[in-house]
């Protein structure tokens, strides 16, 4: 009798499943079917990191074998996409509706009291106007300690509209302006990397854009690295005009690891490019001194708040994970007398580091299919990230350009679909688990670059000589000793 009643469930289980397969829109229903488990794994407390070790390998693995799926399972792989993007579109607004009820002090409390003091008109680099506003949001001595405008003049532009409004009034538009960001970023790394086929490849990037760590980690402190992703984008679309001039121009204001792309443009001789940074940083300058007048502007630089007023333990925290801020933490450095851009492991990885990405940028030649230009943008970006002295935890965000331009060229790298495959769920690992892994995560993407366009320069008909040679044992040594120092630091 037992055994007939398993029988009759495995049939009706059987006829279900075909149900499913067969229906109209039954994409819909198994993207309803993988979204119940998906969120009740997160409800009853699932970690991210081992969401993203089972649906990654999933996500690739199907999206690579598309064609070989029958019609009714390729209904099946795009609702498992689609479950991956509804219950990251849901956990992203559990965040919103949290945080617009009680705005978090991080980073958001910082960014609407220099949107109020800009809105009066007041310098935000002297700091007796920004504790006029902080009083009232009853400020911790950790909170106070930080409180200064860091970022370049231009920016509090973007800020100066939060003091319109109340703190929990701003904070819901903030949001509103930054998920639609986000949006637009999707569509625009699917039209760059993929150039926009299919809307099941623009699911999959929704998927990979979403599920990456420092998607919500950007969220939960209400930065503005979506922004920064934007103008990224926005440049390589047009790097060699003066139009992405201007936009790297206003992407280094938003978020200054981006003028390590300067590199790239002199290396390839982008003058006019050059030319459309320098226009925009001009005119940008000046509406900023005429608004707030030349005290505000030149402040920065005659009294710069990095300088005098940045806290010590902001270059040696654990949700900064540079490669400057990882070697201090190992070899506990002492710079309470000096900088600690003087420590000497740092400027001589640093100067290697360099060294390596120009040699390659240089070298790799510029093609009609605009895969190499790729190849150097991505790994200048990378390089980017590591040498730049406060690359946050949640910059990590800016990997999402190399993750796909990797996945998308899979069958031109050595090793082809299973290689990047692992490759990807490691570090979607790496970002998920976040501190120390975030740092690996972006030294071993540095590393994977730097052998993927030594590989292009070989089928570019260059001889691999002794420099050539000596350059990928440089890279290997380099990438082993970062990444063995943050693991060592990891316990």
């Amino acid at each position: 009798m037992q055994l007939n009643n398993t029988s009759s469930n495995s049939i009706l289980f059987s006829n279900l499943i075909k149900f499913v397969m067969r229906a109209p829109f039954s994409e819909i229903l198994w993207a309803l079917a993988f979204f119940i488990p998906f969120t009740a794994f997160f409800f009853l407390g699932g970690q991210d990191w081992l969401f993203v070790t089972i649906a990654i390998p999933i996500l690739l693995l199907g999206f690579h074998y598309r064609y070989q799926l029958t019609t009714n399972w390729s209904k099946a792989l795009l609702g498992f996409i689609w479950a991956i993007i509804a219950v990251f579109a849901f956990r992203i607004s559990w965040v919103v509706f949290r945080h617009v009820g009680q705005p978090p002090v991080w980073d958001f409390h910082l960014f609407w009291i220099y949107g109020r003091v800009s809105a009066q008109g007041l310098n935000p680099y002297e700091q007796g106007n920004l504790l006029q506003f902080a009083n009232n949001l009853k400020p911790s001595p950790g909170f106070l300690k930080e409180l200064y405008f860091f970022q370049l003049p231009p920016l509090i532009f973007l800020f100066l509209p939060l003091g319109w409004f109340d703190i929990k009034t701003a904070t819901l538009l903030w949001y509103i302006f930054h998920i639609a960001i986000l949006i637009f970023d999707i569509v625009l790394l699917w039209k760059i990397i993929f150039s926009g086929r299919s809307y099941l490849t623009l699911s999959l990037v929704g998927a990979l854009t979403l599920t990456l760590g420092a998607t919500l980690d950007t969220l939960g402190v209400a930065q503005i690295n979506f922004l920064a992703l934007l103008m990224f984008l926005l440049f390589w679309r047009n790097h060699k005009s003066m139009f992405g001039g201007g936009w790297l121009a206003m992407g280094l204001i938003v978020k200054p690891v981006l003028a390590f792309v300067l590199l790239y443009l002199f290396l390839k001789r982008q003058w006019l490019s050059i030319l459309g940074m320098v226009l925009t940083l001009t005119v940008l300058s000046g509406v900023t001194i005429l608004v707030f007048g030349p005290g505000m502007f030149f402040g920065y630089f005659l009294d710069n708040p990095i300088v005098n007023n940045m806290p010590d333990y902001l270059y040696t925290e654990i949700v900064n994970q540079s490669l400057l801020a990882t070697i201090l933490r190992v070899t506990g450095y002492d710079f309470s007398d000096t900088s600690p851009y003087t420590q000497p492991i740092f400027v001589t990885l640093a100067l290697i580091i360099v060294g390596v990405t120009s040699f390659i940028v240089y070298q790799l030649p510029d093609q009609q299919d605009k895969i190499n230009p790729n190849w150097s943008l991505a790994l200048t970006l990378s390089g980017a990230l590591l040498i730049f002295p406060k690359t946050l935890t949640h910059y990590s965000i800016l990997l999402i350009v190399p993750f796909l331009l990797i996945w998308q060229n899979r069958d031109r790298v050595p090793g082809g679909f299973w290689v990047v495959t692992i490759f990807l769920t490691i570090e979607y690992i790496f970002i998920s688990l976040w501190g120390n892994y975030i740092f690996v995560g972006i030294a071993l993407n540095w590393l994977v670059l730097v052998g993927i366009s030594l590989e292009r320069l070989i089928k570019s008909n260059q001889q691999l000589n002794s420099s050539t040679t000596s350059l990928l044992a440089i890279s290997l040594s380099i990438s082993l000793f970062v990444m063995k120092a943050a693991f060592y630091h990891l316990v």
